[in-house]
């Protein structure tokens, strides 16, 4: 619903196995059952770097933090059907275009605990740049295929 507000509890350098395993988990559904298979392709670059730093940060943060991550892997394959199941349910609802979606939405990635000094930063910048020319690609493709 357009007015719909969502609150974290997030506390960072607070990390549970569960907590991460379940943000990674549906990060990967979110995306599976909102968005176009089209738009998923335009923003398939952004989305795998996006993967690799996730999988870099998950291996950083908790001695559990790569397993976490496997896990939700394992749990997509497993559970991929029902996924489908539900993108086909969510999709026959949809009456927003993918390009007025990606409007709200922000090119650039934040991580709250950053760590590794200025080579992080730099690669955090660079990543950022790429973002957003991937970002900027994807809207006016969209936009234009009018999805």
């Amino acid at each position: 619903t357009p007015n719909s507000v969502l609150y974290h509890d997030y506390r960072p350098g607070q990390h549970s196995y569960s907590r991460l395993y379940h943000a990674k988990r549906n990060r990967s559904i979110l995306l599976l059952k909102h968005w176009r298979w089209v738009t998923l392709l335009l923003l398939l670059p952004a989305l795998l770097v996006a993967e690799l730093l996730d999988l870099g940060q998950s291996a950083l943060i908790a001695p559990y933090g790569l397993r976490a991550k496997l896990k939700a892997y394992g749990w997509l394959v497993t559970h991929f059907s029902q996924v489908m199941a539900a993108r086909r349910e969510v999709q026959g609802m949809r009456t927003a275009r993918d390009w007025e979606l990606l409007a709200s939405c922000t090119s650039q990635v934040s991580l709250l605990e950053l760590s590794g000094g200025n080579l992080m930063h730099f690669i955090l910048t660079v990543t950022n740049g790429l973002f957003w020319l991937n970002y900027q690609a994807a809207c006016a493709l969209c936009r234009a295929l009018d999805i």
